[in-house]
């Protein structure tokens, strides 16, 4: 299996990556719908047409056929969803959908004149969790359980890579970090950046439009496929599995890397949804050993060109002292979670050998 071919599970086609969205959509009218400060819920509503006007723009670029648009009603919505399960071999991009859904917060920075605005807005993150899990439960694929231990074994996945073992991130917290995560994503997509990181696709934009569709990508949880030299139908890259070639270029520290690497606790996030993917679904639902240990040795790939990559520039201390720091923190998050990854992976095997 190529380093492209295991990225590639992390992918999902685009209309895998409109069911997303679509739903991350209906996840934000339920939050609206049970605001009661008006002048809040206005905000709201302004902050979810900005955010689905970028999407669009998104989709609009990579879909020549006809012109993109969310789906609009739960009941369509939970329909399109059962037809792409149902005609489904695999069903790993469908744990990659929950997971980012179920650990999806709007109202995050999109590099507009309303940011201020929106950082001011709060999410109620347990009345929009048990609304996503009935969701997600309509489905008829996933029961309450399997949701809760995706949830719980995200939020533990955090509380470990980020060095806090013993006091478990509550959701308020990693609303907040996430949050704080997406104002300062803001700052780093510059232009020629973008377009590397989000892939061709974005070349006709630019200036606060691509800043935007960018911002609203990378908070719906997806980085587009293109950035990562992905093609083949898959659109974008989510669950985490960007970690997986970020550092493929050669030079770590390029612009398919900046995104990861300019705001380590994006890092963080990401290293906790791919350890996630990792345990729950590739090795307790599908029990496939080997394609996990395949992901663990190219993780170890990223980390060891990511290492040489800091030692050049450490010969240049005084020029790079921020990515240097930036680049320490991520390899602390990534050697963490690689550690846990295959300490998990090795009981897990030995405990399948044992059961046969």
């Amino acid at each position: 299996m190529k380093n492209e071919e295991i990225i590639e599970m992390f992918g999902l086609t685009y209309h895998q990556t409109k069911l997303l969205f679509s739903a991350q959509k209906q996840v934000t009218e339920y939050d609206i719908s049970i605001t009661k400060n008006l002048e809040k819920a206005i905000v709201k509503r302004t902050w979810l047409e900005e955010w689905k006007k970028s999407i669009i723009t998104y989709l609009d670029a990579v879909n020549e056929n006809d012109k993109s648009e969310l789906i609009e009603s739960e009941e369509d919505l939970r329909k399109a969803f059962l037809e792409e399960i149902n005609k489904s071999a695999n069903k790993t991009w469908y744990y990659i959908v929950v997971l980012e859904l179920i650990e999806y917060v709007p109202y995050t920075s999109l590099g507009t004149q309303n940011d201020k605005a929106y950082s001011k807005l709060r999410f109620d993150v347990d009345k929009n969790y048990y609304y996503i899990r009935n969701f997600i439960v309509s489905h008829e694929y996933l029961s309450e359980d399997k949701i809760d231990r995706l949830d719980k074994t995200y939020t533990k996945s955090l509380s470990k890579i980020s060095g806090k073992v013993g006091k478990i991130i509550t959701k308020v917290a990693i609303v907040i970090a996430i949050t704080a995560v997406a104002a300062a994503l803001a700052a780093a997509f510059a232009g020629p950046i973008a377009v590397a990181l989000f892939g061709s696709e974005f070349a006709g934009l630019s200036g606060a439009a691509l800043t935007s569709a960018c911002l609203a990508m990378a908070g719906g949880g997806a980085i587009a496929a293109g950035g990562l030299g992905i093609q083949g139908g898959i659109l974008v890259i989510a669950g985490g599995g960007a970690l997986l070639g970020f550092a493929s270029g050669g030079t770590a520290v390029c612009v398919t890397s900046a995104l990861l690497l300019s705001v380590p606790e994006y890092t963080l996030t990401q290293a906790a949804k791919l350890e996630t993917i990792l345990k729950e679904v590739i090795l307790n639902a599908q029990k496939d050993v080997v394609t996990a240990q395949k992901i663990i040795a190219q993780y170890q790939e990223q980390i060891v060109e990511l290492t040489k990559e800091l030692t050049k520039m450490e010969l240049q201390n005084e020029k790079n002292k921020k990515e240097i720091q930036n680049i320490r923190t991520c390899l602390k998050y990534l050697k963490k979670s690689y550690e846990d990854m295959s300490k998990f992976t090795s009981a897990f095997d030995i405990g399948l050998q044992t059961e046969q």
